[in-house]
């Protein structure tokens, strides 16, 4: 949807917290820990309770609902971000 940002599809990782409140969209939000015990970001799911179809018109609304909601909030990165070049 965003050639410039990886898209949710059924999941996705990122380095962000992210709660419900900000994409109310996502089927689940799953906040991930570092071994230290600390916050290190959160997995966004768009379908739970089956797996991902690409051809469900019902799937890929839920991921393109929030991609446009993370993208209109600024919490979508640019790959350019997440992998900058060295």
């Amino acid at each position: 949807m965003f050639p410039d940002k990886p898209g949710v599809a059924w999941m996705l990782y990122l380095p962000l917290e992210i709660t419900a409140q900000q994409v109310p969209e996502a089927a689940a939000l799953v906040p991930m820990a570092g071994r230290d015990g600390r916050r290190r970001g959160t997995v966004v799911l768009s379908v739970i309770g089956e797996a991902f179809d690409g051809d469900n018109p019902r799937h890929i609304e839920a991921a393109a609902n929030i991609d446009i909601r993370m993208v209109d909030q600024d919490l979508m990165p640019c790959y350019s971000d997440l992998w900058p070049t060295a």
